[in-house]
């Protein structure tokens, strides 16, 4: 008799997600996710037709528990928030690296309109954070294209820093706050 696993769909998820998390998509297989699962790999294939599906759903679970941490984050100061926003973007890639390379890089092939969905909607966050803090600045007219820029800058800086030097966190957000800092710094005199 087959052994019967209640919310089975949730377990093969969490796992895949944890897989893909640590080692990114093109270091884990279908056996890897039901070894870690504790099923057969022919379970899996029940729910998803293939291991990209799979993935898609683990990036949107995990993305989603990452924008509900962000919503929580609360803070009267524009600029502070956004901060903690950068720290909180910087946690996760190094937490989750193989995950964060998958979406900064949009390196499935399958679906790479999905992972830049997510990709874009992180970079919109930081964007807005950024308008925040001008207006609280009474900075109102200001190049929207160049706060896009500065938050494309932003993003591609702390994927640098995790690569590059991993090892120096402290650094790094020092490093990341200072770039904020002069950024925000120069659009407020500029416009």
């Amino acid at each position: 008799m087959p052994k019967i696993i209640k919310n089975l769909p949730e377990l093969i998820v969490r796992s895949a997600k944890y897989e893909f998390e640590e080692h990114g998509y093109q270091k884990v297989d279908m056996l890897k996710i039901s070894k870690r699962a504790g099923i057969a790999v022919g379970t899996i294939y029940n729910y998803y037709p293939n291991k990209a599906r799979l993935f898609l759903d683990t990036v949107k679970l995990s993305w989603n528990e990452f924008e509900n941490n962000l919503d929580q984050l609360k803070s009267d100061n524009p600029r502070e928030k956004l901060k903690t926003t950068i720290k909180a973007y910087y946690h996760f890639g190094k937490q989750k690296k193989g995950l964060w390379e998958d979406i900064i890089q949009a390196k499935l092939e399958d679906d790479k309109k999905t992972l830049y969905i997510r990709n874009v909607k992180g970079l919109k966050r930081i964007v807005d954070l950024i308008i925040q803090v001008l207006h609280s600045n009474n900075c109102l007219d200001y190049d929207r294209e160049f706060v896009k820029r500065t938050a494309i800058n932003i993003i591609m800086t702390i994927d640098g820093l995790l690569r590059e030097k991993p090892d120096e966190e402290e650094e790094n957000y020092n490093y990341l706050y200072n770039l904020i800092d002069r950024h925000l710094d120069y659009i407020v005199k500029k416009y």
